[in-house]
Order: structure tokens, then C-alpha cells, then sequence
């Protein structure tokens, strides 16, 4: 501090502060580097099959959008598969060493506890994955249908961590029978790839999301929108013609009522003009 005369004076204060891990930041360390899970596939349904190329003759496959591609009827012999890979990583990367994560003010160093000792232990310590807590990654296919919601069905399998780093290609094959018609909603039945850690680790999963179509089933027929169409427009139409008679009758009692004023005015005039005169 610097008194009356322009001398300073230099005052060191020790202060406590947290000292976090790999997968904590924040003052008091207490905001935790959530775990993302990226599931990319790699087999791509590009090649579609002829069987939905002869089944959508117009469909353009250049559109975005996942394509009609996967076909089966349901009974015949179907087996669903899936190749990718799976990258999971803190979403904080440049946030991974242990440390004082808060900006003090007017701190010019910080002395590490226990200098030369890692307090902290790791269940997983790698690069741009870290976590004290356990975990073991399953991959989960859950197929379910969007109009109703509570039916689902998921197929797990045991992933090990090297799985999850991105370097390592899942391939999984999936046989599909009759059982899965169930979650056939307008022609297709939805599934999602996504990683599960465990129940006590939330993680950020970005899934594949992917659709086998239904070869038997039929689009509606347009003529079946005609009906709807021509009560629409003779609802329209009806709402007019009612406006229409509203409005007239409304003009018509406004003009009589404007005669019947103009005749009760003509009254009183001649009434006037003829009344005798009274000395």
C-alpha cells in the first residue's frame, strides 16, 4: 500500500484455495467436466437396396434426410448391420489439468499440496478422457416406436475402453424377425445407437439414429384427403354465404329504418304548414 509520502509497501497474505482434479473445476472445484459420447457410423445406407429403389421409383436419394434404403417384410430372414465407432472425451478440453481453476485477483503464485504427490486417483486417465469415478461402456441399440412411446426394446453389448476412443470400429449384426413390427409407425421402424457408462455417470450422447422400412406397407391413397378437402371448402363457402345474407338484411333494415325517419320528419312539416292560426 502506498501512505502520504509516496512509499510503498508490499504486504504478502496467504490465502486458501481448492486444488482441483482433471475432471473438476470452479472455485471450490465443484462443477464436474461432463462426458460426451460421440457414436458415429460408417457404414452409411447410401447403397440402398433395389428392392426399396423398385418400391420408391420417385424418391430422390440426394434429398437430406435418412432414404427408404433398408427393406424387409418382417418374416423373411433380415439381419441389421452396424459399423462405426465411438469417441467419448470430457466436453472441456482445454480444461484438463489438475490445478487452481479460478481467477483469483492480485495472486502472483500458487504452491501445489503435498508437492511431489498426486492426491487424486483415476479410474480412467488418458488424454481427452478422464474420470475418478468407474465406469463400464455398454452400447446399446434400443429400437421403439413414435406413436407409442413406452414400447421399447434394447439390445445391450459390453464395450470395453479402448472401444470408446475412437480408434477401434464396432460391428455388430442384429437379426430382425416378426417381433419388431411393432414399432412400425407409418412404414418404419426406428432404432437409436447410443453408450451408456453407468446409472451414477450422466453423460451427452451424440446417437446414430437409423429406420428399417416395412416392404408391405402402402402409402395412403390421395383420394382418401378429398373428402376432408371438400368439407374444408364447403365450410369456407357456408361462412361466406352466411356473411353474405348478415350483411344484406343489415342493409335493408338500415335503409327502412332510415324512410320511416324521414317520412315521420315529413309529418311533423305539413302538420306545421297547415295548423291554424291561433290570435
Amino acid at each position: 500500500m502506498c501512505i502520504r509520502d509516496r512509499s510503498c509497501t508490499t504486504n504478502d497474505q496467504e490465502i486458501d484455495a481448492c486444488w482441483c482434479p482433471r475432471d473438476y473445476t470452479g472455485r471450490f472445484c465443484e462443477k464436474w467436466n461432463k462426458i460426451q459420447c460421440n457414436v458415429v457410423q460408417l457404414n452409411r445406407l447410401q447403397d440402398c437396396s433395389e428392392q426399396a429403389k423398385t418400391k420408391y421409383p420417385n424418391y430422390n436419394y440426394e434429398l437430406d434426410g435418412e432414404p427408404p434404403c433398408l427393406m424387409t417384410n418382417f418374416k423373411d430372414d433380415f439381419v441389421l448391420r452396424l459399423v462405426g465407432t465411438i469417441t467419448c472425451q470430457n466436453e472441456d478440453q482445454d480444461n484438463l489439468k489438475e490445478g487452481i481453476k479460478y481467477e483469483y485477483k492480485n495472486i502472483r503464485e500458487f504452491q501445489q499440496p503435498l508437492p511431489g504427490v498426486n492426491p487424486f486417483a483415476y479410474e480412467v486417465n488418458t488424454t481427452t478422457l478422464v474420470s475418478r469415478y468407474p465406469f463400464k461402456p455398454q452400447m446399446q441399440v434400443r429400437f421403439f416406436s413414435w406413436e407409442q412411446l413406452y414400447k421399447k426394446k434394447s439390445i445391450f453389448y459390453n464395450i470395453t475402453l479402448a472401444d470408446v476412443q475412437g480408434t477401434v470400429q464396432f460391428n455388430k449384426e442384429i437379426p430382425i424377425d416378426e417381433s419388431y413390427k411393432e414399432f412400425v409407425f407409418v412404414g418404419r421402424a426406428t432404432f437409436q445407437v447410443d453408450v451408456l457408462l453407468n446409472s451414477s455417470i450422466p453423460i451427452t450422447n451424440a446417437a446414430i439414429i437409423g429406420y428399417i422400412d416395412d416392404s408391405t406397407y402402402e402409402e395412403p391413397s390421395r383420394q382418401s384427403e378429398t373428402p376432408v378437402l371438400l368439407i374444408v371448402l364447403l365450410s369456407v363457402l357456408g361462412v361466406i354465404v352466411i356473411l353474405a345474407v348478415i350483411y344484406v338484411i343489415y342493409r335493408a333494415r338500415k335503409r327502412d329504418n332510415i324512410s320511416a325517419s324521414e317520412a315521420g320528419d315529413n309529418d311533423v312539416q305539413e302538420y306545421t304548414a297547415f295548423a291554424p292560426y291561433r290570435d
